[in-house]
């Protein structure tokens, strides 16, 4: 090979680069092939969170099509680790639990009445601004590990809606300008119903010693793009920058990355 032809072949290589800065080695996005895989995966990264922790485990939960993949998951994990377990739901829609709107609701439903007393639960539902001093007081009653005021989570497993949204934190929205010490923010105008909600706040996602997004849908993939490979801020999720953030995603909703599925 000439020098000539060496050096063009390395400029292409660092141009593929340039433009593609994700196969060339994201290692905190894994692409499954199937729900099955992505369901052993998140339980490998999430037991050993938790085996590796010396006391209680505080673990937020994103609720909608998560439910089924965390209750999954958390029903897999030895009985010692169970029992480590502190839940809560990011956010929560302000329905009583056997409402079918309701987050909690639907994991207790489905992890059994047996993990109601570890769930941190939202009583009040009429009022957005008590429901949120309810929730952070009862989050503040596990004590988890502070930083400036602010909790650090042992993990939050983060969801996106095809908007860009995680938690109640909605693209264009005033919580999203929120940069004060509250861990939970009241919302009243939810533009995705039901409109009275409590959610974490995107500077407590930030804090977390863990952010694990899971993501599945096509209906994501252009999303998921600008925010993994294009590195966007126009969107909630983007917003997160946690230090230890993974993205856990099936194929449909990786699609434009050009990551293949990890072998399983």
């Amino acid at each position: 090979m000439t020098l000539f032809k060496y050096a063009y072949n390395i400029l292409l290589q660092m141009d593929t680069f340039a433009k593609d800065p994700v196969t060339s080695g994201n290692k905190n996005v894994i692409v499954t092939e199937n729900k099955n895989d992505m369901i052993s995966i998140i339980f490998n990264e999430f037991s050993k969170i938790v085996q590796d922790s010396q006391s209680l485990v505080t673990v937020g939960l994103s609720g909608g099509s998560m439910v089924g993949i965390m209750s999954d998951v958390i029903s897999r994990l030895d009985q010692s680790l169970k029992d480590k377990l502190r839940l809560f739901c990011v956010d929560e829609r302000l329905v009583s639990l056997d409402d079918e709107d309701s987050n909690t609701g639907a994991y207790l439903k489905v992890l059994g009445n047996e993990f109601k007393k570890q769930f941190v639960i939202v009583e009040e539902i009429n009022d957005a601004n008590k429901a949120a001093k309810e929730f952070e007081e009862n989050l503040k009653a596990l004590k988890p590990e502070t930083t400036e005021s602010l909790p650090q989570f042992d993990v939050l497993f983060l969801g996106m809606g095809p908007d860009g949204h995680t938690c109640s934190l909605f693209p264009n929205h005033e919580l999203l300008n929120y940069n004060g010490s509250s861990w939970i923010l009241p919302i009243e105008n939810s533009p995705k119903p039901p409109p009275r909600r409590v959610t974490v706040s995107l500077p407590v996602c930030n804090a977390a010693k863990n952010v694990i997004f899971i993501v599945t849908g096509e209906s994501k993939a252009e999303i998921l793009k600008e925010i993994i490979a294009d590195k966007s801020e126009s969107y909630p999720a983007g917003l997160v920058k946690a230090t230890k953030l993974k993205w856990i995603l099936d194929k449909p909703a990786a699609k434009l990355l050009g990551i293949e599925a990890a072998k399983f």
